[in-house]
């Protein structure tokens, strides 16, 4: 084999190694999110077992606004809510057309698990109670 044939193998070959490299650089955590939310998802399921919609008055007491995206992924912010005496946190719609603020008053679709955790379904603004 010639020298010149040992220098362009030689390139392909570590460009091939990139490659490798970046692809398993994506894969491996896209795979390790996939395990985790999917250990989770069945989880909460077994929670929410048996359990029914409830519906109740609460008041917005913070907005963690962490919205941000990268490119076309955009991801959620915090929502704090007094919801019957206890302080709950879920995550903000993104595509909310009413932002909420602290003080207002919410309508909350909700379910208690077995476990006590409140798992927010939908979260429907009420009258604006800021001036």
């Amino acid at each position: 084999m010639s020298q010149a044939n040992q220098v362009v193998r030689s390139a392909v070959l570590r460009h091939n190694l990139w490659l490798l490299f970046r692809a398993l650089l994506v894969l491996l955590p896209v795979l390790g999110l996939i395990l985790c939310f999917g250990v989770d998802l069945r989880r909460t399921d077994r929670d929410l077992q048996g359990t029914t919609l409830q519906r109740s008055l609460a008041e917005v007491t913070a907005v963690a606004d962490r919205s941000y995206g990268r490119g076309n992924v955009e991801l959620k912010g915090l929502i704090y809510l007094r919801l019957q005496g206890r302080t709950v946190v879920t995550a903000a719609p993104v595509y909310s057309l009413t932002p909420l603020h602290p003080g207002q008053q919410v309508q909350v679709t909700y379910r208690v698990g077995k476990s006590g955790k409140v798992y927010v379904d939908s979260i429907q603004p009420m009258a604006s109670t800021r001036p």
